[in-house]
C-alpha cells in the first residue's frame, strides 16, 4: 500500500478513508488535510512519535478511527461533562494538538501553566494542580517495542504510573512505566492502542486515586481489540 507523505499532501493529494499517512517532523502542519475522514492509518518512524501521538489523539477525539503503526484502530467515545469544571489556573498557549481541554472554565489564579507547571498542556496541568505535582513526561521517540519519553521537572521517586485524560476530563488512561536516567519507558501498545497525545503526568498509586475522585472521572482502559494484540498485557 502506498504511503502518503507530507510533500504529497502539500502538492494536492486528497486523502481518502483508509489511506496510510507517513508521519514526520513537519506533520503537525498538515492536520487540516485530515478533515472529514472517518478512518486513517498513521505510520511513524522512531523519531516522529511526538507528532504521531498528537495527530492520532487529536483525530481520535473527533471520532476518527485511527490506527498507529498497524496497531488495532480505535476512536475515543465522546463522553462530555454536563457541568463545566472550574479551576483557578491561568492558561497559556499550548503547542500540541491535544493540549486543550473542553468543558473547563479557567478562573484568574496564580497557578500558571508553563510557569508553575512545566508545560502549557492543560490536561496534565489541571491534574498536576489537583495533586501538587510538577513533572511531566513527553514522549518523542521509539526503540524497538518500547517508546521513550523525556522527563521534564523533578520526580519524587515514588512514581509508578503515567496518566493522561481525554479532552473532556471524563476518562483517564493509566499505565505503568519504568523511570530511569531522565527517561520514562513504556510498551508501544500502551500508547498506540489508545493515543491521547504525547504528554503524561507521572504519579504514584495514591495520586491516581486522588485524581479519579477529585474529578469524578473513570478509567475505562483500552479498546478490547488491544488486549489480545501480539502478546498478553503485562
Amino acid at each position: 500500500m502506498e504511503l502518503i507523505d507530507t510533500k504529497k499532501l502539500l502538492e494536492g493529494y486528497k486523502l481518502k478513508d483508509g489511506d496510510s499517512v507517513l508521519i514526520d517532523s513537519d506533520s503537525l502542519s498538515i492536520i487540516k488535510y485530515f478533515h472529514g475522514l472517518k478512518k486513517i492509518n498513521l505510520i511513524a518512524d522512531d523519531d516522529s512519535i511526538f507528532e504521531a501521538l498528537e495527530i492520532a489523539g487529536f483525530l481520535r477525539e473527533r471520532q476518527v478511527e485511527i490506527s498507529v503503526n498497524n496497531f488495532p484502530p480505535s476512536y475515543e467515545p465522546k463522553l462530555v461533562r454536563r457541568k463545566k469544571l472550574e479551576f483557578p489556573i491561568t492558561r497559556s498557549k499550548g503547542k500540541g494538538l491535544t493540549w486543550k481541554v473542553s468543558g473547563v472554565d479557567f478562573l484568574p489564579g496564580d497557578y500558571v501553566l508553563g510557569k508553575d507547571f512545566p508545560v502549557s498542556d492543560e490536561r496534565t496541568g489541571i491534574l498536576g494542580y489537583l495533586v501538587n505535582k510538577k513533572a511531566v513526561v513527553i514522549f518523542d521517540k521509539s526503540n524497538g517495542d518500547y517508546i521513550e519519553g523525556k522527563i521534564v521537572g523533578k520526580l519524587n521517586g515514588d512514581e509508578e504510573y503515567l496518566v493522561r485524560p481525554n479532552k473532556w476530563l471524563t476518562d483517564l488512561a493509566v499505565f505503568k512505566a519504568t523511570f530511569e536516567k531522565g527517561k520514562a519507558i513504556v510498551d508501544k501498545k500502551l500508547l498506540f492502542c489508545r493515543p491521547l497525545g504525547s504528554v503524561f503526568l507521572p504519579l504514584n498509586r495514591r495520586d491516581v486515586y486522588n485524581v479519579l475522585l477529585k474529578l469524578k472521572i473513570r478509567s475505562s482502559g483500552y479498546p478490547v481489540e488491544c488486549y489480545d494484540y501480539k502478546n498478553s498485557w503485562s
